[in-house]
């Protein structure tokens, strides 16, 4: 084999190296800066798994209550996504923490047009989350519930 095309395909793979080990090191460093702000400004990271339970009044005025276990994890400086794990309601979940320990966000229906809206509040055992929604359906319905977390992992 021609030694430039040895040289060539050293180079490229040397570059190729490079740019893998820059982006990887970018991220552990934005990981590294991100807890860092929220230990300096007191954002509790809610990262891992929580029992949720969803209670509101239907139309017949009867008190529902919907279970589900929903996996969160941090993203950036104070943002937290998430997703449910029950079979028959997938849901994302989007929204921030501040350093209060107030969560505000969306909850968003990944099978039909069902929107919710929340404000809850972080319990200082860090073991709890519980608050209020307002729910949007497809119909146009709105309705207020409740949402307590509990965390399992």
């Amino acid at each position: 084999m021609n030694t430039q095309i040895i040289s060539a395909l050293i180079g490229a793979g040397a570059t190729i190296i490079s740019v893998i080990l820059a982006f990887i090191l970018n991220q552990i460093a934005k990981r590294i800066s991100d807890k860092r702000f929220r230990k300096k400004h007191n954002i509790r990271d809610i990262s891992g798994d929580w029992k949720s339970k969803w209670i509101y009044v239907n139309e017949n005025g009867d008190e529902n209550i919907i279970e589900c276990l929903d996996n969160i994890r941090m993203k950036g400086k104070n943002c937290f996504e998430g997703k449910s794990e029950r079979k028959e309601w997938h849901y994302s979940i989007a929204g921030t923490i501040d350093e209060m320990g107030y969560l505000s966000g969306t909850w968003d229906s990944l099978i039909d047009t069902y929107k919710d809206s929340f404000l809850l509040k972080l319990r200082p055992s860090l073991k709890y989350i519980e608050g209020h929604t307002l729910s949007v359906s497809f119909e146009h319905d709105t309705r207020p519930g409740r949402w307590v977390w509990e965390r399992r992992s």
